[in-house]
Parts: structure tokens; sequence; C-alpha cells
């Protein structure tokens, strides 16, 4: 049962370790948010990583307290551990994918398709 346990709180701690690997060193966390584009321009996959980090680190320490949220139920008889495990899994999904949405969009409002700036932000 610990075992299960750890291992559903596996992938939200590493989601935040991640998250604040990819804030602080930005050009060394390679392909955390694909494009092509992206990799012509070593100042714009900067960018998009640490936009990448900073919306996904909120989004997994919310998730890592959901989960635990989740197994205490567990632990107090509340809730089977394979539903607690469907929403921690459905919560992965959630975590991973909209900070590629929320990147991309800001790629587009910062950058035009030359890759140049569109406004010039201080």
């Amino acid at each position: 049962m610990i075992f299960k346990i750890l291992s559903c709180l596996f992938v939200p701690v590493v989601e935040s370790v991640a998250s604040i690997y990819c804030i602080s060193h930005p050009l060394k966390c390679n392909d955390a948010f694909y494009v092509k584009c992206f990799h012509k321009n070593q100042e714009i996959k900067k960018y998009t990583h640490r936009i990448y980090g900073i919306v996904m680190l909120p989004l997994s320490i919310i998730h890592l307290l959901l989960a635990v949220f989740f197994l205490v139920r567990v632990l107090n008889e509340q809730m089977i551990l394979s539903i607690a495990s469907l929403y921690i899994f459905l919560l992965t999904l959630i975590v991973v994918l909209f900070p590629i949405i929320i990147t991309y969009i800001m790629y587009k409002i910062r950058f035009d398709q030359n890759e140049n700036y569109k406004v010039k932000i201080k």
C-alpha cells in the first residue's frame, strides 16, 4: 500500500522539480516545449522554456496538494485507491498540456513569424 501511495506522488513531485529547473536553467532542459521554429533562435528557446516552467510550477504544486488530499482520503477509507489514481492521472494530463497552450500563446504574442519581437518588453 505504501508503494502505491508513493508511486501516486512521484509524478507531481517530479513535475514540481522539473518546473523549478526549467525556470532556473531554461536552456539546459532541452525539448520541454518543442516546436520546430523555437530551435532556430536560442533567445526564443530560453524564453519559451522559462514561460513553460513559470506556468507549470503553480499547477504542479496544486497537483501535488490535490494528490495528497486524494491519498489522505484513501488512507481514511473514504475513497478507493484506483479512483484516486485516476483523478491524479487526469490532473497530470492537465498540468502537462495546459502550460504548452499558454506558452504557445505567449510566444505568438511576443514574436512574429520571422522570430522578431512584436513588442520589446524591458
